[in-house]
């Protein structure tokens, strides 16, 4: 049967050409619950998927150690134009040098604040983009507000602050930057067409 199966999509593909999937899944990133204080910035897990359907969204999943408390940011990113983490002129002044090291990579940026009182306010290209549960945000982006479409790489971070207290989403590899400069640090996800 699996011979078969493979058969049909051999013969598929070189009847048609690759199809890109419709639906993308990356892998999760498990950053634990035990790398910063349990104050509500804690994240333990960041995935995403894309979805071609209906024009194409992006979804973001960040499922925090703890609820989410008064006082407190929750960011997700998105390195969606050149220039990505892995890049060596990150900064495109034509030299490879020490200013490119923590080069900001960050193309979109989507907040939720939850303020003192208790209310949410939320900033980004879309701004119904985020839900928030008690200890989770999903985000769900339009293609077009990510300027994104099928077959495009997508480098995603997370991270939440509270207090002067920080986390992060996959973690820094020590290097004091506040933005990726390896790809082990952003979640990698290609856009379903």
């Amino acid at each position: 049967m699996n011979k078969l199966v493979t058969l049909m999509a051999l013969t598929a593909t070189a009847m048609f050409g690759f199809v890109s999937p419709s639906y993308v899944d990356s892998s999760p990133i498990y950053d634990g619950c035990d790398d910063v204080s349990l104050n509500g910035v804690d994240i333990k897990t960041l995935t995403a998927d894309s979805d071609a359907s209906y024009g194409g969204t992006v979804t973001v999943f960040l499922q925090l150690c703890t609820d989410i408390l008064n006082n407190t940011q929750h960011r997700i990113h998105f390195d969606t134009k050149a220039g990505f983490a892995n890049d060596a002129d990150r900064d495109n002044d034509g030299d490879v040098d020490g200013d490119d090291f923590c080069a900001t990579t960050s193309d979109d940026t989507f907040k939720l604040l939850k303020l003192a009182n208790g209310a949410t306010f939320k900033i980004g290209p879309a701004l119904n983009a985020a839900t928030e549960g008690a200890d989770f945000i999903e985000w769900v982006v339009p293609y077009a507000a990510l300027g994104v479409s099928g077959g495009d790489k997508i480098l995603i971070w997370a991270d939440a602050y509270r207090n002067g207290i920080q986390d992060r989403a996959p973690d820094t590899d020590g290097t004091n930057c506040s933005m990726p400069n390896v790809l082990s640090e952003v979640l990698e996800l290609l856009v379903a067409s």
